[in-house]
């Protein structure tokens, strides 16, 4: 009688060992502010989830956090996890702003649009006042080299004694002049498509930031399990009312 019942209470914990590996709870929890924000843990594995999460498995060593949720700025932080230690990560995103994006912008063109999340129009903007402010550098040294030939020419004019050659001199001179003249317009022009550019680009950084906005009922969340020995995947939606 006592060996049947020994025999039962075996069985019935070698059955129940799965499931309490099941439910067993990981040693990450993180939570947000605004909730629904997409999570990733990248160290030796890499995870992802939605906020709130608790990750199933109990993680060990250095893992790098982040987060991203459109309408927010980046939210990063590097955290040592020991698997017997549960530890609860919980931040606040900041808000985008038109006026941030304008900022960035004014510093570096196309800054404030990658910051939007507008990669191409950001390296479009970028690209476009590379090479307008390139091509001021170099109708500015093609200016400096005329003005300085059209000093030296009015220098020897000046010093020349002789009737005759001050005529020959002058249409050189007057040549010279001109040059300068139109080289300086030029680089009038350039500058202005560059200051042109600059301004554009802040103006479009404030005036097309993209609105977004999110809702998340619940709480609600979303992770993958990935098993304790992450010997399988599972993805996990859970909503509590």
């Amino acid at each position: 009688m006592t060996q049947a019942i020994a025999r039962s209470l075996i069985i019935l914990i070698v059955l129940a060992s799965p499931v309490a590996a099941q439910d067993q709870v990981g040693n990450l929890t993180v939570i947000s502010n605004p909730p629904g924000t997409s999570v990733t843990l990248r160290g030796e594995y890499q995870l992802a989830g939605v906020t709130p999460v608790t990750f199933s498995q109990k993680l060990y060593g250095v893992y790098k956090l982040v987060a991203d949720r459109g309408g927010y700025e980046r939210y990063e932080t590097t955290i040592v996890l020991v698997g017997d230690q549960p530890q609860t990560i919980e931040f606040s995103l900041v808000t985008k702003t038109r006026f941030k994006a304008a900022f960035r912008s004014l510093l570096i063109p196309g800054w404030g649009q990658m910051y939007n999340g507008q990669k191409w129009r950001g390296a479009l903007y970028t690209g476009s006042a590379v090479l307008s402010l390139a091509a001021l550098f170099v109708v500015d040294q093609d200016f400096r080299d005329k003005r300085d030939d059209y000093d030296d020419m009015l220098a020897t004019y000046d010093s020349e004694r002789s009737i005759a050659e001050k005529r020959r001199l002058k249409p050189i001179l007057d040549s010279r002049q001109q040059d300068a003249y139109d080289a300086e317009s030029s680089r009038r022009v350039f500058a202005g498509i560059a200051a042109f550019v600059w301004l554009f680009n802040v103006v479009d950084a404030a005036v097309f930031f993209p609105q977004s906005s999110y809702s998340v009922g619940g709480p609600t969340s979303i992770s993958l399990d990935t098993g304790d020995d992450f010997d399988h995947l599972q993805v996990k939606f859970a909503v509590t009312f």
